[in-house]
């Protein structure tokens, strides 16, 4: 036994390695999530929405290029989009609250709300690949998100509450506890991995 493997608990070195590489790919993707909706949220304060879009796409893109699996990365981002959109057409419907930035002409919803979904997809492979076989977790999880990203939303002033905020904030969140977990299962049932994030 030499000292290397006494200090990492006997582990051998191409475990530790591939441990290493798996955090970093993580701690990568989950600087994705936070620097896309940041982008997201900059571009609908300052009214820049095209210029807002073009940069998540070229995030996106740029992330899909460096994944070995590139045809399912893509299509869990796509699917995730979809997804989000329907759940915020659904809180929209409900009038639970109300954007404060047009969407395009002919759109229903505005480009960085679903933009942020799409963010949110390209990381349930790698940064939320835990929650694969937890999905009451991931819907606590949504959940959570949901309600970070509207209250940052609320006081960035892209979107209104319509009444109570502390009561519609929990109604608005229960569609991203529905919504997440169904992102979590297209992206693991749908395609499950093979070797993305290992």
């Amino acid at each position: 036994m030499n000292i290397n493997q006494h200090l990492i608990f006997l582990a051998p070195y191409e475990t530790v390695a591939t441990n290493t590489a798996t955090w970093f790919k993580g701690f990568c993707n989950l600087a994705l999530l936070i620097l896309g909706i940041g982008i997201c949220l900059y571009t609908a304060v300052h009214g820049k929405y095209i210029a807002g879009g073009f940069a998540t796409i070229t995030l996106l893109v740029a992330h899909v290029a460096n994944t070995e699996d590139q045809f399912a990365e893509a299509s869990v981002i796509i699917l995730a989009g979809i997804v989000g959109g329907i759940a915020e057409l659904i809180n929209t419907s409900f009038g639970i609250y109300e954007y404060n930035t047009s969407p395009f002409q002919f759109a229903l919803l505005p480009t960085w709300i679903v933009s942020i979904w799409f963010v949110i997809g390209a990381t349930v492979r790698c940064t939320f690949r835990w929650l694969a076989y937890r999905i009451i977790t991931a819907g606590a999880m949504g959940a959570m998100l949901g309600s970070l990203t509207y209250f940052i939303a609320s006081k960035l002033n892209v979107i209104s509450f319509t009444g109570s905020f502390e009561n519609y904030e929990v109604a608005s969140s229960l569609a991203w506890s529905v919504a997440f977990p169904v992102i979590i299962v297209i992206g693991h049932r749908l395609f499950p991995m093979n070797s993305v994030g290992k």
